[in-house]
């Protein structure tokens, strides 16, 4: 008799309920599906993130760029005016190594500067002019989560862009073209 009141005791305890009904199976399988969504929502965030970090690094780099060449680099300190290789080098020095100055134009990364005829004398390149420093970079995501959706959005174009007015010539650059490519 004294065992049969030990099981309905048992019975009727509400903390073991649970563990008697197999909920934590359920709770598993939820979990199973909704764990990878969750996963794949947060690293998109952070993919996004990187991508806007990205941007705002490259947007830094062409307007330091640009007054690097409006200036024609060390030309007050040493006498010479910058050229294109070295302004594309301080480009890509300042963007943290996402710019490459060695990429030639239609690729996925390349830098990019030319003159617009500011002052309207049909030459380009002369004091009071602007130096325009374009950079292309082309984001791959990193997570795949854009690919699911839409395979448009695996990668985004950066196109940032800045100019400046030429304080000194800058020899063996040409005029520039549309932007963007």
């Amino acid at each position: 008799m004294r065992k049969h009141a030990i099981v309905q005791a048992l019975k009727r305890a509400r903390w073991l309920r649970p563990l008697r009904r197999g909920s934590r199976g359920q709770t598993l399988l939820e979990f199973a599906f909704v764990g990878p969504i969750v996963l794949v929502l947060i690293l998109s965030i952070v993919d996004f993130g990187i991508a806007i970090d990205r941007r705002l690094v490259l947007q830094h780099s062409v307007r330091e760029g640009a007054r690097y060449a409006a200036v024609g680099g060390q030309a007050f300190v040493t006498g010479v005016e910058a050229t294109e290789p070295e302004i594309k080098t301080q480009i890509a020095d300042q963007s943290q190594g996402i710019a490459d100055a060695s990429g030639g134009a239609g690729g996925d990364n390349y830098i990019e500067v030319c003159y617009e005829d500011a002052n309207g004398n049909g030459t380009t390149g002369d004091e009071g002019d602007n130096v325009q420093v374009r950079v292309h970079y082309t984001h791959d995501f990193v997570t795949g989560f854009t690919e699911i959706f839409d395979t448009s959005l695996a990668s985004i174009a950066m196109n940032p862009s800045a100019s400046a007015r030429v304080e000194h010539s800058l020899p063996g650059i040409g005029a520039c073209g549309p932007w963007p490519p």
